[in-house]
């Protein structure tokens, strides 16, 4: 008799368990606005990327309000270089 409440007891408990996780699952996530709500100015979007075959990372910068890619990489010493900007319009045919 003992055994059998025990057994109700955990199958209660593991579907209290599942109706939790169903009800976190149907309730609707806040939407993620990222970059577009451009909070207090900016209108810059960065990123860096591993350059491979190379020990150092390039920054790249995205001019939101002339759809220019800019590209930064270091030199040997303490310098920073830029590549020539891509046109990201013509980049990708818009």
């Amino acid at each position: 008799m003992r055994k059998k409440r025990f057994v109700i007891a955990a199958l209660a408990a593991f579907n209290a368990v599942l109706l939790l996780l169903l009800i976190a699952q149907a309730a609707p996530m806040p939407t993620a606005l990222a970059q577009a709500a451009r909070a207090g100015g900016g209108g810059y979007v960065c990123a860096t990327a591993r350059v491979s075959g190379r020990s150092f990372e390039v920054l790249h910068m995205i001019d939101l309000a002339t759809r220019r890619l800019h590209t930064f990489f270091p030199d040997k010493g303490k310098m920073l270089f830029t590549a020539e900007p891509r046109d990201l319009d013509k980049d990708f045919g818009k």
